[in-house]
């Protein structure tokens, strides 16, 4: 019960964050871009702690198991990190475009092209670490790991791009 509250607690609290995030990032001013990007990685250190947290709580690894898991995961996580830079870049230029009335059918489409080459992305690094991971994990601690990561990524991006509004 108390693990449960716990992560409920957390749960929230990430959640508030996320909000706040899509916030600085649908309301950013052009001449802070920079500043608003910087804020929001660091912000984000916040949800890595987090996530780590949650993963080891979920997964109860053996000792040995965890070490050769985590080495791997922390690689799989730095990519994540660079990927979600990206999209928080692609998300600000969005916003700035759409603040100051210039999106426009080629900014857009070229928009919708580098976000979905991102999304590539990161299911290709997903891939990556579940063919890493597949010597030191069973299937189905594979499989708790994919649920576990789609649930987190899922949170993350949904409470962060319902900040954002849509393109008119």
């Amino acid at each position: 019960m108390k693990d449960t509250q716990l992560m409920h607690s957390l749960l929230r609290r990430f959640l508030a964050v996320v909000l706040f995030l899509g916030q600085a990032i649908a309301y950013a001013a052009p001449a802070n871009e920079q500043e608003t990007l910087d804020f929001l990685k660091n912000s984000f250190s916040q949800v890595d702690i987090n996530r780590i947290s949650r993963i080891s709580q979920e997964m109860s690894l053996e000792p040995d198991v965890a070490a050769k898991f985590w080495p791997r995961y922390q690689e799989y996580l730095h990519r994540q990190i660079a990927l979600r830079d990206q999209q928080l870049a692609t998300l600000t230029v969005y916003a700035n475009l759409l603040n100051r009335k210039k999106l426009d059918g080629k900014a857009a489409k070229d928009l919708l092209r580098e976000s979905l080459a991102q999304e590539e992305r990161r299911v290709a690094s997903r891939k990556q670490l579940i063919t890493r991971i597949s010597d030191t994990l069973t299937p189905m601690q594979q499989i708790r790991l994919y649920q576990i990561e789609l649930l987190l990524d899922a949170q993350i991006r949904s409470g962060l791009l319902a900040q954002v509004p849509l393109a008119e």
